[in-house]
Formats: structure tokens, C-alpha cells, sequence
């Protein structure tokens, strides 16, 4: 949601701004602006890095607990991580990001 919400005040001329395609253009600017946007607003600085590093499901709970943040929501962001390669937690970092 807040993906979408990156879009309405990043990109006000925007046509559209709720896509349900699972298969837009992960390298449009706009879409990775929006990924950008909605990421900062829901993890403190750091977290991401902590989360990288999280080294089983449970490290996830815990991590998801302290932040307030439901678990899919972090697991999420173990998966798409800046990091190349799968998470030592299983996730493939190459797959696309749900929204």
C-alpha cells in the first residue's frame, strides 16, 4: 500500500497508480522510487542491514516483533535485499518484491 502511496506524491501525473499486474517492469524508475519510498517509511535506518543478516525464520520474528512490522512484510525485505544470491533464512533475493 504505502508502494502506492509513493506513487501518488512521487509521481502526481501518473495515470495510473494501482497496478495488480505481478509481472510489471521491476526496472522502471518509478517502480523502484515507489519500492524506495514505501521502504524507508516502514524500516529504520539499519534494519534493513539487520534483517540481511538474519540467519533463520525465527531471527525474522523476532526482528518483525521489535519493529512493529508483520513478518511477510520483513521476510520481504530479506528477499529482495540489496544482496545477490539466497539468504541463509532461504529466501531468494532475486525474486521480485510483493506490494
Amino acid at each position: 500500500m504505502l508502494h502506492e502511496v509513493g506513487h501518488v506524491l512521487l509521481h502526481p501525473r501518473r495515470e495510473s497508480f494501482l497496478d495488480l499486474d505481478d509481472q510489471r517492469d521491476r526496472t522502471d524508475p518509478a517502480e523502484l522510487e515507489a519500492d524506495t519510498f514505501a521502504n524507508n517509511l516502514l524500516f529504520p535506518e539499519g534494519s534493513s542491514a539487520e534483517i540481511a543478516h538474519a540467519s533463520t525464520i525465527q531471527d525474522l520474528i523476532v526482528i518483525a516483533a521489535r519493529l512493529g512490522i508483520g513478518v511477510p512484510t520483513v521476510a520481504g525485505n530479506a528477499a529482495t535485499s540489496p544482496a545477490s544470491g539466497t539468504s541463509s533464512v532461504g529466501c531468494d533475493r532475486r525474486s521480485p518484491r510483493p506490494t
